[in-house]
């Protein structure tokens, strides 16, 4: 029988740089399984789209900045698998400003409808990757 590697629980006050985010979010993007995005969406956002998002409203501000680094923490990275959520289902941006404006940690977990343990993983492992602190 296979032993199973443990994954110790991540902190909720767990904290990104903004490469850290995008990582993390590729590590859950499969486990979405976002079929039917439309032609004009990009399903992997990189830097210069997750700047946008923060800019349009729907990614929050940074928690804070380290420097000139913006520091990213759980709720962005559940706010970005919701918006990608939302997209491949056809919303355009304005209607996801409006569902996703203050939403809480439970209602984008509920949108992005991802598996806690997986988004757990994601950033257990993401938090372990030294290249990635840029």
């Amino acid at each position: 029988m296979a032993k199973m590697k443990r994954i110790a629980a991540v902190p909720a006050d767990v904290e990104f740089r903004l490469r850290n985010l995008l990582s993390a979010f590729h590590r859950v993007l499969p486990s979405l399984q976002l079929a039917g995005m439309p032609a004009r969406v990009r399903e992997i956002p990189d830097v210069r789209t997750l700047r946008f998002y923060t800019t349009a409203g729907l990614l929050a501000p940074p928690l804070r900045f380290d420097g000139r680094r913006a520091i990213y923490g759980r709720t962005h990275l559940l706010q970005l698998l919701a918006i990608k959520r939302l997209q491949a289902q056809g919303y355009p941006i304005r209607n996801i400003q409006e569902i996703l404006r203050n939403a809480s940690d439970t209602k984008l977990n509920s949108i992005a409808d991802v598996v806690a343990a997986v988004l757990d993983k994601a950033m257990a492992n993401t938090m372990r990757d030294p290249s990635l602190d840029l």
